[in-house]
């Protein structure tokens, strides 16, 4: 009995170290499938965060260029105003893009114009319009007897045109990965602001400076009787002191045209992920083998998104379930659009006026560390996220209060409040940096809560975004080029 009671209690031991070997090895297992999941959504938030500088990447780096542009641009400071309406009439993509989408369709009822197919052409047409833009931006023409930087203002169209259009297929196209990689996408999109503004600190272009010299010469004064005499006047004008920069703006526009042809390379490897994922899910149900989370996708996203849904699939242990009401989702595309309208539309054109009575460091600082609150904002959002409709509400007010500081500003210059002030700068600095990093926070917070409801708000509000800029754009031509309701500042202009 003794001898069989030991040797049951050596088998019990060994079933038992057997045991502990299986659970070992099967803890080991989930550790090591933990770090697999971890290192591919790694990957997936790495490919997505260059995907998304190619969004406004090319706009952005014209804008950082500014000073240096104007200095060989017919138009000069009022360069900015062309540009912002030429960027605005390259609407004509989304609007293109839109109707081709929804009207033409294979013999099977599906779509023939999505998403995909359209971010290969659009990111091709920016690879090459930028390298054409490095060797023929100071082309000019003559269009009625006035001198035009055609080839700059004309490529810049196909660059808008780009980034106009990635509003409607880089946002549906998210759609088709978990709503947690979005704010990897705006921190992207934040990027593409963020490194060419690095690029243009390097190159040193805001490294310019001058003094007042007094200068006399002859003028036609008009005295009150309206007789036009000839007087000496003595004016205040600036000597310039050009610090050459460390590279040309060929070669800016070339990093620039490198940077879209990483995007393009990084979509090609997140459309082979999501062809993969789908291809091993589609396996995996074939074979009735369980569902793995592979890191790639979530149980969220496990059957494809079509085109012609509402809302993506609700499986079972999802943890949203209430669709969005038509008020709200009207409502949050109204806020969006006015946002954008203001961002994208009107304070890029007023920005110089803005800024440059205060110096033109002032108006290059600004450019610069705007770019960097923007994806730092859109960063934040992984950390603190604004999800209420109340809570984006009152951001989007706060945000129009100080787009509403700007344009005020603007609309005084020559000689706005404090200019003759350091103080004035540094308030004009601090609120326009603080409106980019906040309304690139808005944007972050209303597109991640409309990604839960689907491909085709999404869609919609990419739209939005496309419809307020294009409205910003239009009132502020009109009011700097035609009504004439902002007046550029120059160095040494005297203020009364």
């Amino acid at each position: 009995m003794k001898t069989d009671q030991s040797n049951m209690e050596e088998i019990a031991m060994v079933n038992y170290g057997k045991e502990e070997e299986e659970n070992s090895d099967m803890e080991e297992m989930s550790l090591l499938e933990k770090l697999q999941e971890n290192l591919n959504a790694f990957k997936i938030i790495f490919l997505i965060c260059l995907f998304g500088t190619g969004s406004w990447v090319e706009i952005n780096g014209i804008w950082v260029e500014l000073p240096l542009l104007v200095n060989q641009s017919p138009q000069s400071w009022s360069l900015p105003s062309y540009l912002t309406v030429v960027i605005q009439i390259a609407n004509l993509g989304p609007i293109l893009y839109f109707l081709l989408n929804k009207y033409c369709k294979k013999k099977n009822g599906d779509k023939l114009v999505t998403e995909i197919p359209a971010n290969y052409v659009i990111l091709s047409v920016g690879v090459i319009s930028c390298f054409l833009l490095a060797f023929l931006w100071e082309r000019t023409s003559l269009i009625g007897g006035t001198s035009y930087s055609s080839a700059l203002i004309g490529l810049s169209f196909f660059l808008a045109l780009v980034d106009c259009t990635s509003s409607l297929t880089f946002l549906p196209f998210m759609a088709y990965f978990p709503a947690k990689y979005m704010t990897a996408y705006y921190i992207g999109e934040g990027m593409s602001g963020f490194l060419p503004s690095i690029i243009a600190l390097i190159q040193g272009i805001g490294g310019q400076s001058y003094t007042c010299n007094s200068h006399t010469n002859l003028k036609n004064i008009t005295l009150i009787s309206g007789n036009m005499v000839l007087r000496n006047v003595t004016e205040s004008v600036p000597y310039y002191y050009y610090s050459e920069p460390r590279f040309s703006t060929r070669i800016f526009f070339i990093c620039i045209g490198i940077m879209m042809l990483v995007s393009l390379a990084s979509f090609v490897l997140l459309v082979r992920i999501k062809k993969g994922t789908q291809l091993r899910i589609q396996k995996t149900k074939e074979n009735n083998y369980p569902l793995k989370n592979t890191g790639y996708t979530d149980d969220y996203d496990l059957a494809p998104i079509r085109h012609d849904e509402q809302t993506p699939p609700i499986l079972e242990g999802d943890s949203i379930k209430i669709k969005i009401s038509k008020k709200k989702l009207i409502y949050l595309l109204v806020l969006n659009a006015i946002i954008n309208g203001l961002s994208n539309g009107v304070l890029p054109a007023l920005q110089s006026y803005a800024c440059l009575p205060y110096g033109n460091n002032i108006y290059h600082l600004t450019l610069v560390i705007s770019a960097i609150a923007n994806p730092v904002c859109c960063f934040l959002y992984f950390f603190i996220s604004l999800k209420s409709t109340i809570g984006i509400s009152i951001g989007v007010l706060v945000y129009i209060v100080s787009a509403g500081f700007t344009i005020g500003i603007a609309a005084t210059s020559p000689c706005p409040i404090l200019n003759d002030s350091k103080f004035g700068g540094i308030l004009v600095l601090l609120v326009t940096v603080f409106g980019v990093g906040l309304v690139n926070y808005l944007k972050t917070a209303i597109s991640t809560v409309l990604r839960n409801h689907g491909y085709r708000v999404l869609f919609w509000c990419g739209v939005s975004v496309q419809i307020g800029s294009f409205i910003g754009a239009v009132i502020t031509f009109v009011s700097v080029n035609n009504v004439g309701l902002f007046t550029q500042a120059f160095p040494c202009q005297q203020c009364s």
